[in-house]
């Protein structure tokens, strides 16, 4: 049996959990150092972080409205999460013209998901679509640096199966009419 217990590296509470493993496992207790990020979350414990609210640009938001593609991408301190502290993800517009800020030419905005047709799939398989497609950042990224001068779209699929426009490379015409335009997600 694996037992996994998690603490921040320096302070009482590590102290403590490593002097009654080493009494209680002996040589089976085994310390390691590591970040923790979204991937290394059981399914259920990453549907219930994103439960949690963090403070988006000064408004407090649950998690799930910001992050919806699967796998699971935090750009944040997952640890800070776990121990429930606040998460601040941008800052909220200054409050005074001194600082840059004049609430005349305040425009509010909406963060919508661009939802892109299952087509878009079968029509590469069949030669149809020429761009490249990547399904992760880990696969765009790279393949950006490969192909430099290639149109490229990375698209990202959600758990209910639905594709979400990420980011692409040059140029998008050729993904305009993928975009399923009777879907929105703000």
């Amino acid at each position: 049996m694996k037992i996994i217990l998690t603490a921040q590296a320096e302070g009482d509470i590590a102290a403590c959990i490593k002097e009654i493993a080493t009494e209680t496992l002996g040589e089976g207790f085994i310390t390691t150092d590591e970040q923790l990020t979204g991937s290394d979350l059981t399914a259920s414990s990453q549907t219930t972080m994103l439960e949690e609210t963090v403070i988006f640009q000064g408004r407090k938001v649950a998690l799930h409205q910001l992050i919806s593609a699967e796998p699971m991408k935090y750009s944040f301190p997952l640890a800070d999460l776990l121990q429930e502290k606040e998460v601040t993800i941008g800052e909220e517009p200054a409050p005074s013209a001194c600082r840059g800020y004049n609430e005349r030419y305040y425009i509010d905005r909406t963060l919508n998901h661009i939802f892109i047709s299952q087509d878009i799939l079968s029509d590469k398989r069949e030669g149809k679509f020429g761009d490249l497609l990547a399904s992760s950042e880990q696969e765009f990224k790279p393949l950006c640096k490969k192909e430099p001068r290639e149109n490229m779209h990375w698209l990202e699929k959600e758990k209910s199966g639905e594709l979400i426009w990420q980011q692409s490379q040059w140029n998008l015409e050729a993904l305009r009419k993928y975009i399923d335009v009777h879907k929105s997600h703000s």
